[in-house]
């Protein structure tokens, strides 16, 4: 996935020509250049840093809250440090540790402005970060970078600030800049020797430009939320849901394919049990034309049981067996009608005997082999009882 990052000075769009660098998905750079849109690089993302003082950062007091309070109340503590009204402020949180948060702060008129030229040229922005979000927050060390004609400063907790560099012969060190370091208790610097020889503070060593170009990949919270979301991020949202959709699919086939296993496993079982009841039914009764093996066997044993004084399955008595076995204890007084023919016994019920054991009664003689139906004869309160065929 390739990204397109573009520094953004605070004379874009009128302006339109700006920086800009093309990376692939490890930030390892494809181009870079100076150049209007019309010769920006296609990339699947979209990148604005907004350079000079366009985004600031500030430390603020906030107490735990649901992510829809969260602006009121950086706007409420706020409101005596900004020099203008916070109701034109665009505000995001970038972390929170306990109730001291970090906020970046930009105008929302300004941010809708680049949002807009960028949809409007054709180049719809996946995120929006401010310069300061790039440069890296480290513990006892004021990090410091000149840049064009700004000079930027971040702060270990955080914060940061947007200045003009210092013209030549003026103090290395803005009485703003100064103030700060002391306030945070700074102990080293990572920026030019020059302005840490001014501070008085041992420069830090490693890498001193690692983390602090605007190009290279941030994790930085994205500006672009609520009313500034994305509203072309398709192929961005693709990317971070492409293994999810992958693994749901894979599951959904695997689930797929063990139903039809098993269906195949269970239609199999069926034959086999079906032609096991075949080979008994002929075995039991040779000549016999093979039909419904368990329903001519059911036939036969009833035939032989009334030829032997036994009761057939679905005579009256065994029918009434089967019924007050059902119903156990609720089948005292409830029964105020009985019929019986032809193997189907109808039974009404008194008025106490009510819909829940009504269908208490249908589930319990359907678990001994009787099917049991309202009755469309003797009225609403009765039923028909007959032994199931199948």
């Amino acid at each position: 996935m390739t990204t397109l990052t573009l520094l953004i000075d605070e004379s874009w769009p009128d302006t339109l020509a700006a920086d800009w660098v093309l990376g692939d998905a490890r930030g390892a750079v494809l181009q870079q250049g100076r150049s209007e849109p019309r010769h920006w690089p296609v990339a699947e993302r979209r990148v604005a840093v907004l350079a000079g003082a366009q985004v600031s950062l500030s430390t603020v007091p906030l107490p735990k809250a649901r992510r829809r309070d969260r602006e009121r109340l950086i706007a409420y503590a706020l409101e005596e440090r900004l020099p203008t009204e916070t109701e034109g402020q665009h505000f995001t949180l970038l972390e929170q540790e306990g109730e001291r948060a970090v906020v970046a702060i930009v105008d929302a008129a300004r941010l809708r402005r680049i949002v807009d030229a960028f949809a409007a040229l054709g180049h719809p922005l996946t995120a929006v970060l401010g310069r300061l979000q790039c440069l890296p927050q480290l513990a006892g060390t004021a990090v410091c970078i000149d840049e064009g004609a700004m000079r930027y400063w971040r702060w270990p907790d955080g914060s940061g600030l947007s200045e003009d560099l210092p013209a030549p012969g003026d103090e290395q060190v803005s009485w703003l800049a100064r103030k700060a370091v002391q306030a945070a208790a700074v102990e080293r610097l990572l920026g030019p020797a020059q302005v840490a020889a001014a501070l008085e503070l041992p420069q830090a060593g490693g890498e001193v430009q690692k983390g602090l170009q605007w190009h290279l990949p941030t994790s930085a919270p994205n500006l672009l939320h609520g009313k500034f979301s994305p509203r072309q991020g398709g192929g961005d949202w693709w990317q971070r849901l492409r293994w999810p959709f992958w693994i749901a699919g894979g599951a959904l086939t695997l689930h797929l394919i063990l139903g039809v296993v098993s269906v195949l496993v269970a239609r199999q079982e069926e034959a086999r049990l079906d032609a096991k009841t075949r080979a008994i039914f002929t075995s039991a009764f040779p000549g016999a034309a093979v039909v419904d093996p368990v329903l001519q066997m059911r036939r036969q044993l009833n035939e032989l049981r009334a030829k032997n004084g036994a009761l057939r399955d679905d005579d009256l008595l065994a029918l009434l067996a089967s019924l007050a076995d059902a119903l156990a204890a609720d089948s005292r007084d409830v029964v105020t009608q009985l019929s019986y023919e032809a193997g189907v016994l109808e039974v009404g019920f008194g008025k106490a005997f009510g819909q829940a054991q009504r269908q208490a009664l249908i589930a319990a003689l359907a678990m001994r082999g009787i099917a049991a139906r309202p009755s469309t004869n003797a009225g609403d309160n009765a039923l028909t009882l007959r032994r199931e065929t199948s």
